[in-house]
């Protein structure tokens, strides 16, 4: 006699499979959020620069730091199509000074942050998919779609048997 598998099993392990896959996106999607959010922060940077770069000794000011802290930020965020800090060392335009592989490089900078927001939002989306994905694997589609579609408390109540 052959063996019969028990199609609620099945379901049971594809939807564990689902939710595993779920859950994984989403740590990938948070500890991507923490790396994006905190490149992106200019009070971070800007603290940064203050607190790490001998600014008088270039013969700057605290308030060309910040303003290079938020031109940087500005351009890597998009908000800014190039990135030409305005800042003067020792009496020279930056621009005289910030050789262009440098300038290359913050280009490519730029990409990746850009590139960045939008494995964010994707990420996102297919985490939430993969967990609705599980949720009718294991409740059923018809429970799942009324829960968000229609009604979520009669779908809640019914489930609850009440």
């Amino acid at each position: 006699m052959a063996y019969d598998r028990d199609p609620a099993g099945q379901t049971h392990r594809g939807a564990f499979f689902r939710c595993f896959l779920a859950s994984f996106l989403l740590v990938l999607v948070a500890a991507g959020a923490c790396v994006y959010f905190n490149a992106v922060d200019r009070q971070l940077f800007e603290t940064a620069l203050l607190e790490n770069v001998d600014y008088a000794a270039l013969g700057m000011d605290a308030d060309s730091m910040r303003s290079f802290a938020e031109e940087t930020i500005l351009f890597l965020t998009d908000a800014q199509d190039s990135w030409e800090p305005s800042i003067t060392v020792a009496g020279f335009p930056a621009s005289r000074f910030i050789p262009q592989n440098f300038r290359d490089h913050m280009v490519t900078v730029k990409g990746w942050v850009s590139a960045a927001s939008a494995l964010l939002v994707c990420g996102t989306v297919a985490a939430v998919e993969a967990g609705a994905a599980a949720a009718r694997t294991m409740l059923g589609k018809h429970l799942v779609d009324s829960v968000v579609l229609a009604n979520p408390e009669e779908a809640l109540l019914s489930t609850l048997g009440r």
